[in-house]
C-alpha cells in the first residue's frame, strides 16, 4: 500500500494529467505524502574561482613581451596575438585542466596577465607577489569542445600551430 501511494505521488508530480489505473485502497479523504523533489538551486562556484574572477586582467601587447623572462611564453604570445583580431580558431594540446593532454580548439579573445598588486590581501607575505617578468601569461578563449569561455596558461600549452 505504501509503494502504491509513492508511485501515485510520483506520477502526479511528473505527469501533467496522470491516469492511474490502480484500485484506491486508501480511506476517503486520505492524502498521499508529499514527494520531496531534488533542489534546483544553481551550483555555486568554488571560492578560489570567485577570487580569481575578482583579480583584474591586464591585456598584453607586443611591447610587453620585451620585459618577460620566458622566451617560450613570449613566442606563444606573439603567435596568439595574430589570431585574436581575426577570431581565427587555434588548436593546441593543453597539459592543465580537467583533462591533461587534451587537444583543444579555441577562438582566442584576450591575452592577459593577472594584476595581483591591488589584491595583496590574498598573500600572507607580500614578498610572494610574482614580478611581471615571471608572471605566467593567460589566454581567455571560447573553447569549442566545451562550448564555453575558458582560461588557459600559456606555459601549459603545446602548440600545434607554430
Amino acid at each position: 500500500m505504501i509503494r502504491r501511494t509513492f508511485f501515485q505521488t510520483l506520477a502526479a508530480a511528473l505527469l501533467p494529467n496522470p491516469v492511474i489505473a490502480m484500485a484506491n485502497d486508501e480511506p476517503p479523504g486520505h492524502e498521499p505524502p508529499a514527494l520531496a523533489l531534488p533542489s534546483t538551486a544553481p551550483i555555486q562556484d568554488p571560492e578560489w574561482l570567485q577570487e580569481w574572477r575578482k583579480i583584474p586582467k591586464v591585456e598584453i601587447y607586443a611591447k610587453d613581451l620585451e620585459c618577460h623572462d620566458d622566451p617560450q611564453q613570449c613566442a606563444m604570445a606573439e603567435v596568439i596575438m595574430r589570431y585574436i583580431p581575426g577570431n581565427i580558431p587555434l588548436t593546441f594540446r593543453y597539459s592543465g585542466g580537467t583533462e591533461p593532454g587534451a587537444v583543444r580548439t579555441v577562438r582566442p579573445i584576450l591575452l592577459f596577465y593577472p594584476d595581483y598588486c591591488p589584491h595583496r590581501m590574498f598573500y600572507e607575505d607580500p614578498t610572494e607577489l610574482p614580478e611581471f617578468n615571471q608572471t605566467p601569461f593567460y589566454l581567455l578563449a571560447w573553447c569549442q569542445s566545451r562550448n564555453a569561455p575558458r582560461t588557459f596558461r600559456l606555459d601549459r600549452m603545446q602548440a600545434n600551430f607554430l
